[in-house]
């Protein structure tokens, strides 16, 4: 077993809700998640929420735990590779026309060879 991060999470109202991705067995998988639900709602309601979060927590793969954690070479190297993508993303928009719209996308029609 390889214990890479972990935190101690605990609710006064609400719930704590696990997920395990890929599991074994039970409490047994590839990527563990806790979600902590600070709510009044009722438990029906915020266990598939906490559920859902859990997955596309697992599903992201997060690096750092919080904010406190997180490497300030890392930091630097995504707002670098965010800057990069806007500048991208505004050349990309340069195609379009005076009027705004885009142009319509060109069909590609083979020769029937494959």
């Amino acid at each position: 077993m390889n214990l890479r991060r972990a935190k101690r999470l605990e609710v006064s109202s609400g719930l704590v809700v696990g997920y395990v991705h890929n599991s074994l067995t039970a409490g047994l998988g590839k990527i563990g998640v806790l979600i902590a639900l600070e709510s009044t709602a009722d438990e029906g309601v915020l266990a598939p929420l906490g559920k859902q979060l859990a997955m596309h927590v697992a599903a992201a793969a997060p690096q750092f735990l919080d904010v406190a954690s997180v490497d300030p070479t890392a930091l630097e190297r995504e707002r670098e590779s965010t800057q990069g993508a806007g500048a991208r993303f505004r050349q990309a928009g340069e195609h379009h026309r005076q009027d705004g719209r885009r142009p319509r996308p060109q069909v590609l029609r083979g020769s029937g060879a494959a």
